[in-house]
């Protein structure tokens, strides 16, 4: 299932998104997101495309190495962003950037 909530204006991650069985990319590019649920890396472990582009994130929880088929993690323009260990543990897996 792919989920795409670009340029909605959103101040957090939709709540669907944790109802939708099976997801495997979410774009919510463009919007005024503060923060990264860590129940998003728990709940959708198989996440393929990530995409939090163009928010206002300023970390992301070291929950985000649960994820296991990451090909796409984008994101840029998060103006604050702080990068944790959690990189370095994406690489480990396999995941490039």
């Amino acid at each position: 299932m792919r989920l795409n909530f670009d340029g909605a204006n959103l101040t957090e991650t939709p709540a669907i998104v944790f109802e939708t069985p099976n997801l495997i990319e979410l774009s919510v590019y463009n919007n005024k997101i503060k923060s990264i649920p860590e129940r998003l890396f728990t709940q959708h472990p198989k996440l393929e495309v990530l995409n939090y582009a163009g928010n206002e994130i300023e970390e992301v929880p070291e929950g985000i190495t649960n994820l296991q088929s990451i090909k796409m993690l984008d994101l840029r323009w998060n103006q604050d962003l702080k990068i944790g260990c959690w990189l370095d543990e994406l690489e480990k897996k396999g995941w490039r950037d």
